[in-house]
């Protein structure tokens, strides 16, 4: 059978595939003489098919052992350079990082959330060593009446007090201290009955 051409009057016969032709041993290696530089030229046609043959395969693994080794430098450069910023990053301290403290209004420092009270008058913060220092400097002055914010003229309650002096005894203190001032400010007078001795508010006569 036969297919039509664009011409209804001509009948073409089928074409049949062609072998694929491969170069014979020989004439691959008379090809290959024929590709070698000039200055090798006239070495390699001295040699026979087998000798010129190994001396390709010699050259051919030769390559592959070069090739072969640059890749391995090539790794183990890679390794080192891998190895020296692990080192690298192992001795450089990391940055631990910390909340910003609560500034006290009287030192004006940064403190932890443990260390500051918020006072109940004004709610400014102000931490417990300060608080303390000013009360304690407050009982040595005598002056317990006047205790109040760093910040602000906002008096100092009892609340604020009670939380700067947790113990007891340290309390005792301040109240006692605070009622002598306070005694002192008045007028006092003392029951003349020896068996008595209370005070009391004096209140000053009325003039004439």
């Amino acid at each position: 059978l036969g297919y039509h051409c664009s011409r209804p009057s001509f009948v073409s016969r089928p074409m049949e595939p062609e072998e694929p032709k491969f170069p014979d041993a020989g004439e691959f290696l008379q090809s290959t003489r024929r590709q070698l530089p000039v200055p090798f030229i006239s070495a390699a046609e001295s040699l026979s098919d087998e000798q010129l043959a190994r001396m390709l395969e010699q050259e051919e693994m030769t390559r592959l052992a070069e090739r072969r080794q640059s890749q391995l430098e090539e790794e183990e450069r890679l390794t080192r350079e891998f190895l020296a910023h692990e080192e690298a990053a192992a001795s450089t301290p990391v940055p631990v990082e910390t909340e910003p403290g609560i500034e006290c209004v009287s030192c004006h420092q940064p403190k932890s959330f443990e260390d500051v009270y918020y006072l109940e008058t004004c709610t400014h913060p102000c931490c417990l060593v300060c608080l303390r220092d000013a009360i304690q400097r407050a009982v040595d002055a005598k002056r317990c009446a006047s205790l109040t914010c760093p910040a602000c003229p906002k008096p100092l309650v009892d609340e604020d007090i009670r939380h700067a002096l947790p113990e007891p005894d340290q309390y005792e203190r301040y109240a006692a201290a605070a009622l002598a001032e306070a005694l002192d400010r008045e007028h006092i007078v003392t029951c003349p009955n020896s068996k008595c001795g209370n005070k009391f508010v004096g209140v000053p006569a009325a003039s004439p």
